[in-house]
């Protein structure tokens, strides 16, 4: 049997290497070193690699190859809804619409968005009328830097907001629509839209 730290050549003794060697694999480098010495641990890897089956995992190969199976997951508004708080309110004033949308992603969660928010107000056809109502405004308000975007993002209610001044106030207790349309500046963003009845207060 060769002395600690020198290589032997002996049938038996690289027999005992290759046994031993499913076992050190799984030993920290310190313990092979303290099993076989410096040139001990050289040669249990060395028989690791030539022992059939075994090799060594991974590699730029496979990292790439894992990486074009997964479909890179974006974060862009794809829903969207009139928030419960917006009203008529008078502003500086000028009667105007306070209207709240708020953006949702594919998961459900509100989140802010780059793009165009375009508001119709419209009158409700009559009972028993076809079509719709009568167009009463139209506004529309770019939020594609960051200024725009903080300008009019509320923090506390993760909503947007925005004053839609009129040239009039409208019939107490008569209802109208508004209707919300966001346009996502994105490359293959979606349009959103939607809508709510709000009714005058006296």
């Amino acid at each position: 049997m060769p002395r600690n730290g020198q290589l032997g050549f002996q049938p038996g003794f690289l027999l005992i290497r290759r046994e031993r060697t499913a076992i050190l694999v799984m030993m920290s480098a310190h313990d092979v070193q303290w099993c076989f010495g410096a040139w001990g641990g050289v040669l249990c890897l060395v028989v690791c690699l030539a022992a059939p089956g075994c090799e060594l995992k991974g590699g730029p190969g496979a990292v790439k190859s894992d990486v074009k199976k997964i479909q890179i997951w974006r974060i862009r508004p794809t829903s969207m809804r009139i928030y419960p708080s917006s009203e008529f309110r008078v502003v500086g004033g000028q009667p105007a619409v306070e209207a709240r949308i708020e953006l949702f992603d594919d998961l459900g969660d509100s989140i802010k968005g780059v793009g165009r928010v375009r508001f119709e107000l419209d009158s409700l056809a009559k009972p028993g009328a076809s079509g719709v109502g009568k167009r009463l405004y139209q506004w529309e308000i770019p939020m594609l830097t960051k200024e725009k975007n903080a300008k009019f993002y509320d923090v506390v209610t993760r909503s947007y907001r925005f004053e839609l001044k009129m040239d009039e106030a409208p019939e107490p207790g008569k209802p109208l629509r508004l209707i919300a349309e966001f346009i996502d500046a994105e490359p293959g963003g979606k349009r959103l839209s939607a809508e709510a009845t709000l009714t005058p207060q006296p």
